[in-house]
């Protein structure tokens, strides 16, 4: 059973003119793990913009003193790794978020109403699912009010079956984002093997299109990562690694001015 209490902070802001992380002729999001309790996502979004997020648990954010700009600021300018990129770059205003983001379904419905989106069922925005299941909930309680609405079952069988149909279509990434949150959040990995299997890979394109299909649903979170594809992409990944070495460059590790 995957632990839910796992609240986290998540503040961001939007900057100008971020420098490229590589050479690829388009940009592409990036996420960051600093394996400390917090997490950074760099995303582009137009007109030389990108959203840069910050999140880390609710509890390492009420340890920091401060107000929230300064904050968010010295949370990024602390890791060289993410600020090489900030360093000339413009902020267009201050940081926006959330304190202590819940994890919770509950109840779909009752006489006379029904629930959808986050007022039915929260979770961390990690993964960005809110607007998929928001999506999902309105659609499938759509089905069963045209089903009440023509007549053709009574409103407490109608009411049951979305409930039943949106816990099942959710419930499956909602313990994927738990996991998530339990293993890049909430637990602190030996820096040994944060530095080695873990990196390996998170860094192999494999892990970032298997990822990517999860987040979009393409791929069921039980066929995530299955401990042989996990073992593979480790063993792929440091092979990768060690090629790129042995001729002079590692685009796993983000370029300097």
């Amino acid at each position: 059973m995957l632990p839910t209490d796992l609240p986290e902070d998540p503040y961001f802001d939007t900057w100008h003119d971020v420098a490229r992380y590589d050479d690829e002729p388009d940009p592409i999001a990036h996420i960051h793990g600093s394996c400390d309790g917090f997490s950074f996502v760099f995303m582009p979004t137009s007109e030389g913009r990108t959203i840069v997020l910050a999140q880390g648990r609710a509890d390492a954010y009420a340890a920091l003193e401060g107000e929230p700009d300064a904050i968010y600021e010295s949370l990024l300018r602390a890791r060289p790794h993410l600020w090489w990129r900030l360093a000339q770059a413009r902020r267009c205003h201050g940081p926006a978020g959330m304190k202590r983001v819940g994890n919770t379904f509950r109840t779909a419905a009752g006489p006379g109403w029904a629930l959808v989106g986050d007022a039915y069922h929260q979770k961390d925005s990690i993964d960005a699912q809110g607007i998929y299941d928001a999506l999902l909930g309105a659609k499938l309680l759509a089905e069963q009010l045209v089903a009440w609405s023509q007549g053709h079952v009574p409103w407490n069988i109608a009411m049951a079956r979305y409930s039943a149909a949106i816990y099942a279509a959710c419930k499956p990434m909602f313990d994927a984002t738990m996991g998530r949150l339990q293993r890049e959040i909430y637990s602190v990995p030996p820096p040994a093997v944060a530095k080695t299997m873990m990196r390996w890979m998170i860094t192999h394109p494999d892990y970032g299109r298997r990822y990517a299909a999860l987040v979009t649903r393409q791929l069921a979170p039980s066929a995530f990562l299955p401990p042989l594809t996990l073992l593979s992409l480790a063993a792929r990944g440091a092979w990768q690694r060690l090629r790129r070495k042995l001729t002079g460059s590692d685009p796993t590790d983000p370029r300097r001015p």
